[in-house]
């Protein structure tokens, strides 16, 4: 460790007593980076060596001379932790109930998004094990129990009891209204839940 300076920078020099394989590099140097058109400047200008881009844009690469772009697939997946409790603001009654939240599974169109959102660079999850990158663990017999169908899903809150009124599916006096709230700071994320919104309003 050298030095670094609070959100600007981090930087790392070998260490002389290390008696394991020795380094080639003299110096690396994490820089903080502000939004990710700030990121990709860097990485056009050749102010940095390595840095990530955002899959909205993926369709500007050709602005990166002499720059390889490599998918890297982490170790995860992405979910939408649902309040079941009931309690809280803007929380709902019947989140608690599995049919509703299998409705609201088939309005996720990942196939979609990893299409028009991501430009190819990703894979669909069904659990908790990704298929990328690839490992012994995922299960490949697994099939989709609840596949992207939003006509489906409104069926399936239909059969149990919620009907259409004035454009919006109610059961007992009770809307199918609820808050989504996602982070904030990345392009792609905004873009996900406006698509989500408009899939389930279907």
């Amino acid at each position: 460790f050298q030095g670094m300076s609070p959100n600007q920078y981090w930087s790392f020099v070998p260490n002389p007593a290390y008696n394991g394989t020795k380094t080639t590099l003299k110096k690396v140097v994490f820089d903080y980076e502000s939004s990710v058109t700030s990121e990709f400047a860097s990485l056009k200008n050749g102010q940095v060596n390595i840095g990530y881009i955002d899959p909205t844009m993926v369709g500007s690469q050709s602005q990166l001379s002499g720059v390889k772009l490599t998918p890297q697939y982490g170790w995860q997946f992405d979910y939408a932790q649902i309040n079941e409790t009931g309690k809280g603001p803007g929380a709902t009654k019947y989140f608690n109930q599995p049919y509703v939240r299998q409705a609201l599974q088939m309005g996720v169109d990942q196939l979609g998004m990893i299409k028009h959102l991501q430009h190819g660079y990703g894979v669909p999850t069904i659990e908790t094990v990704p298929s990328q990158p690839p490992n012994t663990i995922y299960d490949k017999s697994l099939k989709n129990p609840w596949p992207y169908s939003p006509a489906n899903g409104q069926k399936l809150l239909e059969q149990h009891g919620w009907k259409m009124q004035k454009g919006v599916l109610t059961k007992n006096g009770t809307k199918f209204a609820f808050t989504f709230v996602y982070v904030t700071g990345s392009p792609i994320v905004q873009y996900e839940a406006e698509l989500l919104k408009q899939d389930w309003l279907k």
